[in-house]
């Protein structure tokens, strides 16, 4: 009788020391890892930040924290695990290609063409470099279109300068929509 007390004791000491511990890193993953895949994803960030917290140095958990974030929007939260994961292990792929996306959506271009310029350079995968070269196009057509609509934001307040300056010498003149166009959409001919 005195030896299943004995293991009775010692059963019930050792759960005691495991609740005054917590869950291992490891285990923190996994269940992180587990609530992810059930789409639970504020529950999966609480697992990878108790991961993290007891094993700084897990890229993979920095990594699978800021996919979390990205999955729940909150784009500029990945930012930091991110960068976290690719000083960890700056041959990390995946966390170039995220940092990139959440990036991107934060509309941080110049940071997001950074990082994907960077999986050309490590990536092996010939599918990974497509992708990556195909958000880099996207983001060089945005870029374009912005710069685009700067300019002629920049040309209507020069031309409506203009207006202004000639307007006041010749105030019965009416204009159509069509006569306010900027100057670098007239087209001119020979």
């Amino acid at each position: 009788m005195r030896f299943k007390c004995g293991v009775g004791i010692c059963l019930i000491g050792a759960v005691i020391l495991s609740l005054g511990r917590g869950i291992s890193a490891e285990g923190a993953k996994t269940e992180g890892v587990d609530y992810f895949k059930e789409g639970k994803y504020e529950r999966a960030i609480a697992s990878f930040k108790k991961a993290i917290s007891e094993d700084p140095k897990d890229e993979t958990s920095c990594y699978n924290l800021a996919l979390c974030y990205i999955k729940t929007k909150k784009y500029e939260k990945a930012l930091e695990p991110l960068s976290q994961a690719v000083e960890l292990k700056p041959s990390h792929v995946k966390a170039y290609m995220a940092l990139g996306l959440a990036n991107e959506k934060l509309k941080l271009y110049g940071q997001a063409i950074k990082a994907y310029k960077k999986v050309l350079e490590i990536s092996t995968d010939e599918g990974v470099k497509d992708l990556a070269e195909r958000h880099l196009e996207t983001l060089r057509e945005i870029m374009s279109r912005s710069h685009s609509s700067e300019r002629k934001s920049e040309d209507r307040k020069i031309f409506s300068i203009n207006m202004e300056t000639s307007m006041s010498s010749n105030d019965n003149i009416s204009l159509r929509p069509a006569d306010l166009l900027p100057v670098s959409d007239t087209i001119y001919t020979v």
